[in-house]
């Protein structure tokens, strides 16, 4: 936990010194409140961090505090619908924001509209591999093999950490029924398309 914890604090002062060398040191109350807030919600102090962050939007409701707030209470059962609004908030003035899109797919229960949010995200990001991981196991789920199969051969050109997780996704099957051409994607496709 401790090495976690570190870690977090590392990635975000060091986004700070940055920051800083960019506008000088006249940081703005919101930017610091905002990093301040999702350090903390990051290091397990939850409550604080939602404070500051929601502190951070009143200043200055840009989309990069919306996206902090919203990313940090789509992470709590309770905070899902709210972290909706936000994300809708922010794609109602930056219709094309990769980072809305996509938190709005990741909370959307209903497959086809998560579709459409991660679909409209790749062409934004079309490298994103996660972006693909989560369109083919969409796809995957709807028995819809062929698309699947075509995200996640995106998937393993694009992030080789991603397609191992695409891979055990789908390959819970033998490699015994390989056949010479295919791919363990193609393997699992076919053995569905077979039933």
């Amino acid at each position: 936990m401790k090495k976690k914890v570190e870690a977090i604090l590392n990635k975000n002062i060091e986004f700070i010194r940055n920051a800083v060398k960019k506008v000088g040191s006249n940081l703005s109350k919101d930017i610091m409140l905002a990093y301040s807030g999702i350090t903390k919600f990051e290091t397990g102090f939850k409550e604080e961090g939602l404070a500051e962050l929601k502190q951070a939007v009143e200043l200055n409701p840009t989309s990069d505090n919306l996206f902090m707030l919203a990313r940090s209470l789509g992470e709590l059962p309770e905070g899902i619908e709210e972290a909706k609004v936000l994300y809708k908030r922010i794609l109602s003035t930056e219709p094309e924001n990769f980072d809305a899109l996509y938190g709005l797919a990741w909370l959307t229960d209903n497959d086809e509209k998560a579709l459409e949010l991660y679909k409209r995200a790749a062409k934004i990001a079309p490298d994103n591999a996660a972006c693909h991981f989560e369109i083919g196991s969409i796809l995957l789920n709807q028995r819809r093999y062929q698309e699947a199969i075509q995200e996640y051969e995106k998937v393993h050109s694009l992030n080789n950490d991603i397609a191992s997780k695409a891979s055990l996704n789908i390959t819970t099957v033998s490699y015994t029924h390989l056949r010479a051409h295919e791919t363990s994607l193609h393997l699992v496709c076919r053995l569905l398309l077979e039933k």
